[in-house]
């Protein structure tokens, strides 16, 4: 099954855009923060699942990342607040997710099977065949971070891998961005490009932003870039794929 690629950031963006809105009615204050939580772009990218293949026990994606207890209280009640956006669904996870749930490789996965089942969680059990279906890195700050980030998903195999960014506002910092991006699939992913993966790039808005002007988002700084046909020299080409509604 060959993800749509154009349908799945639709899908992740708008529901990314639905949870800053739940944030919203619960009366979330992100003061002045520049950085929307990671978990409300995992729980999104999750939200997705029924996008890929189920595997041959007919299981939807097993979805990995990391959960770690936050030591700021700030984070740790908007924690609380995403827990409560997921209902009772996501309440179970949390509570069940801060002891099991990590990531594996990148930041978010999704596999067709669980690490336990990969690799066989006793004599009796037959190890199940594993391979990521998507890998997603999250990086919010710096240039130098997020290119950092972004060269863990040149060396994971994946078919379809995200880069999930700050948007930039200023023209010169995006066009240097950007340079970065094609300048590492250039040098590093260009024997990977033509038989495994296809990338998405996705530039977020600031959080404080994005909640204040939540119900009128069309002005908010946003990006998604895919890679051009011409994999011998890789470039990005803007595509016009952001949805804040499903």
């Amino acid at each position: 099954m060959v993800v749509d690629l154009e349908a799945f950031c639709k899908h992740f963006t708008a529901e990314l855009h639905h949870r800053v809105g739940e944030l919203c009615n619960l009366g979330v204050d992100p003061g002045d923060r520049d950085r929307i939580d990671k978990l409300a772009i995992f729980f999104a990218l999750e939200d997705c699942r029924d996008r890929f293949a189920r595997n041959a026990d007919g299981a939807l994606p097993t979805s990995r990342f990391s959960m770690r207890e936050p030591k700021d209280v700030t984070v740790s009640a908007l924690h609380g607040a995403l827990e409560r956006t997921r209902g009772g669904g996501g309440r179970t996870l949390l509570s069940k997710a801060k002891k099991n749930l990590m990531e594996y490789l990148v930041d978010f996965s999704f596999s067709n099977y669980s690490i336990p089942q990969a690799i066989g969680k006793s004599k009796s059990t037959a190890a199940k065949q594993f391979k990521l279906l998507l890998a997603a890195e999250s990086e919010l700050g710096s240039q130098f971070d997020v290119l950092r980030d972004f060269l863990k998903l040149v060396v994971v195999r994946s078919p379809v891998k995200v880069m999930v960014y700050s948007a930039r506002t200023r023209t010169n910092y995006l066009t240097a961005l950007i340079d970065g991006f094609e300048r590492i699939l250039d040098t590093h992913a260009k024997p990977y490009l033509k038989d495994e993966s296809r990338w998405l790039f996705v530039g977020i808005p600031r959080y404080a932003q994005w909640i204040e002007q939540w119900d009128k988002p069309e002005s908010l700084p946003r990006q998604v870039y895919v890679v051009g046909p011409n994999l011998d020299k890789p470039k990005l080409q803007a595509k016009d794929w952001w949805r804040w509604r499903a």
